[in-house]
């Protein structure tokens, strides 16, 4: 038998009243966990100016036989563990972390070269014109096109310059039986499948927490009677903590939506005659589709446990029904997986809408939940770090919910998140003052800026669609220099801009996937115009046809078309006249095929000319390159973009049942399967990545054309 081990006292400022323990090792005979170093004393965390980061350090590392889960429920006082030093250390590391620290210098070349670029597409357009004295109208059209282009990769890339500020977030657990905080969970859901809330419930309700520590609370906005008995019969068999709540809506009264719900749970969660006392001491909430795996709370509240600054700490929305391919980017890896660590490591990690929890004396602070944005777990997290708190992005994968399965489910959400941060950005004076976000930080505000203008710049990009075909129906020379030696320069930077883009994209998809990233990279062309009628209609009046984008939950979006479904799917013409007018699908045809026809039209043009003699080879292939066969084919990669809503009509992914994603252990709970935790490829995504890369090799080519051709006009 081995010797026990005396540990350093352990004291715990969760409560008011101090709570001092003498912690003892468990023999290695009776356990294989085995912790390592001294305890965490958390006299040391109440220091003023302590960083997050030292806090971290002195939580000593769990020595672990396998990566297994330790046993969180061992008895004893509650206590904090750190299993790595990184809390992504099982998905993201060795080389591929190595050489994603080499963003930030592509981003930077990329950048220096796109601004060369434009520098030197102004100067040679205004020589040219003062050289000709032609109108060159278009040419700043499609100059105009390119800054916009430009400033959207700007934005959306931007975020990597920041990978130079290191992020160390471990990852830790809270272990122990005694002392530990208590904690509502609050499930909102609003008319989503019963079976579906029911797996969310089961699995929350066997989280790995100690039954009298912690109530799951259905909040039901929808008022199912049917949900109703199904959760009463769900606590007396066996979920003794379950609460099933709804609130009473007032005809006429607003009622706030998915804030008003939350709202209403924490407001009734004072009075609940079950567990404690008043409301729990932190405050978790799940979307009513996400199974919370069994340590999800013992790993969110270390964090909160060891720093008392810290108020809000969340997970990234993982998903076991994405469907092959992922044409629509549903499962959003690179949010989750690149930028929310990045603004993590800048300290403005946000609320990403479930699996989160937050100290409810913060959240009582701060006046709730906000209620002027649909956005309102964005407006919540901005609100916290306004007040001078912090927040936190554990990168690990603890939730699995349901991506929506059709696409007008898939548009409404995303049309919906946009708006929504729109009107957090306009609530918040975009970022820049304010009673209510006056600590936030420049890097915070600069944020918060960032994701406001991006979603404005939707109606930019909608207008560069509609001008890219206009500028190449015009006939005129988009790229009017002086001389050939103009011409070689620009094709030179172009080549430089696109080689360090591709290798840019490869290192910023580590670990997501590089066809991710293309198809995170192409929905910024694709939903600019949803997301465009969706601001403009929110900002005009009713009667000339504006109409705010109202709440409602992505679980609750009815499938009229199965169009994943191969066995239910609809005929093909119905789901066409479908995705055309109900979807608007025909926006994108619109487009798609106005760029098609500018291009065939200029094309048809110049070879007339050369066929009838008044071109010479060397003349049309001039006007060919500087007109509609510019570098890197703007109007080709943007129509590859467009074309992915008309690609999904004519070719939707199979996704399998529900049911057949999940496996149940022996009391019921589901759980998703190890393969549905991984998207299949599907071959349509492969075929627009093989057309994008045409684009790549025709930059290449012309380079090389540039040491062997001059490039003199007509």
């Amino acid at each position: 038998m081995s010797e026990e081990k005396e540990l350093p006292t352990f004291h715990s400022s969760l409560s008011d009243a101090t709570k001092v323990a003498s912690v003892k090792s468990t023999p290695a005979s009776t356990t294989t966990t085995v912790f390592s170093a001294s305890l965490f004393i958390a006299e040391e965390h109440s220091k003023k100016g302590t960083s997050r980061e030292d806090l971290c350090d002195q939580v000593p590392t769990l020595t672990r036989a396998s990566d297994d889960e330790p046993d969180l429920n061992h008895p004893g006082p509650a206590r904090v563990v750190s299993l790595s030093r990184r809390d992504d250390s099982d998905t993201f590391r060795g080389w591929r972390r190595t050489t994603f620290l080499l963003t930030p210098f592509t981003f930077l070349l990329i950048q220096g070269t796109t601004l060369a670029y434009l520098v030197l597409r102004c100067i040679y357009i205004r020589a040219s014109t003062r050289k000709t004295g032609n109108n060159a109208y278009a040419a700043w059209l499609f100059l105009g096109v390119e800054c916009i282009l430009s400033l959207m990769t700007l934005i959306h890339a931007g975020w990597t310059v920041f990978l130079w500020k290191p992020r160390n977030r471990r990852q830790l657990r809270l272990v122990g039986t005694e002392g530990l905080p208590t904690a509502d969970v609050i499930i909102c859901c609003c008319g989503e499948d019963i079976d579906i809330i029911m797996d969310t419930v089961r699995a929350a309700c066997a989280m790995s927490y100690p039954l009298d520590r912690f109530r799951v609370i259905l909040s039901d906005d929808g008022g199912s009677d049917e949900l109703q008995r199904t959760a009463d019969a769900l606590q007396k068999a066996s979920a003794p903590n379950l609460i099933y709540h709804r609130r009473t809506k007032i005809k006429g009264v607003p009622h706030h939506a998915k804030a008003g719900n939350i709202n209403a749970a924490l407001e009734k969660s004072k009075s609940f005659d079950w567990g404690w006392d008043g409301p729990g001491e932190y405050t978790a909430f799940l979307d009513a589709d996400m199974i919370p795996l069994p340590s999800m709370l013992r790993a969110l509240f270390a964090h909160l446990f060891i720093d008392p600054q810290l108020a809000h700490a969340g997970l990234p929305q993982a998903y076991y029904n994405v469907p092959p391919g992922d044409l629509l980017n549903q499962d959003m890896r690179i949010f989750f997986d690149r930028i929310e660590l990045i603004k993590d490591a800048a300290g403005v990690a946000w609320c990403t809408g479930s699996g989160y929890v937050m100290r409810r004396s913060v959240l009582d602070e701060i006046g709730g939940v906000p209620t002027a944005s649909i956005a309102e777990d964005v407006f919540c997290s901005s609100l916290i770090l306004g007040a001078g708190y912090r927040c936190a992005y554990v990168h690990e994968r603890l939730q699995w919910g349901l991506v929506p399965d059709s696409f007008l489910g898939h548009i409404k959400q995303r049309t919906r998140w946009t708006l929504g941060t729109l009107q957090t950005t306009n609530n918040l004076n975009w970022w820049l003052w304010g009673a209510r976000i006056r600590k936030l930080t420049f890097m915070q505000r600069l944020s918060g800026l960032t994701f406001g203008i991006t979603s404005v710049l939707n109606i930019a990009v909608c207008l560069s669609l509609i001008v890219l075909p206009y500028v190449l129906f015009s006939g005129s020379v988009l790229i009017p220099v002086t001389d050939s030696s103009e011409i070689k320069l620009l094709i030179r930077i172009t080549f430089v801009n696109t080689m360090a883009g591709r290798f840019h994209e490869i290192l910023w998809s580590m670990p997501p996937g590089y066809l991710g990233n293309r198809r995170d990279t192409q929905a910024l062309s694709w939903m600019a115009p949803y997301n465009a009628i969706t601001i403009i209609r929110a900002a005009l009046p009713n009667y000339l046809g504006g109409k705010t984008a109202g709440f409602q939950a992505s679980g609750s979006l009815s499938d009229a078309l199965h169009e994943r479904t191969p066995a239910a799917r609809a005929p093909l013409w119905r789901r066409v006249t479908f995705m055309l007018w109900e979807c608007s699908v025909w926006i994108h045809v619109v487009l798609v095929g106005a760029i098609a026809g500018a291009v065939s039209y200029s094309l048809g043009r110049i070879l007339r000319k050369w066929v009838v003699g008044r071109y010479t080879s060397g003349a049309a292939g001039y006007e060919l390159l500087t007109h509609v066969f510019w570098p890197p084919l703007t109007w080709w990669v943007l129509g590859l973009g467009l074309w992915v809503p008309i690609l999904y009509t004519f070719a939707p992914p199979d996704t399998p049942e529900r049911d057949k994603l999940l496996e149940r252990d022996a009391a019921g709970v589901a759980r998703p399967k190890p393969t549905s935790t991984v998207p299949a490829h599907f071959t349509a995504g492969w075929f627009l990545e093989v057309c994008y890369s045409l684009s790549t090799a025709y930059t290449v080519g012309c380079f090389f054309l540039t040491f062997f051709l001059d490039f003199n006009g007509p």
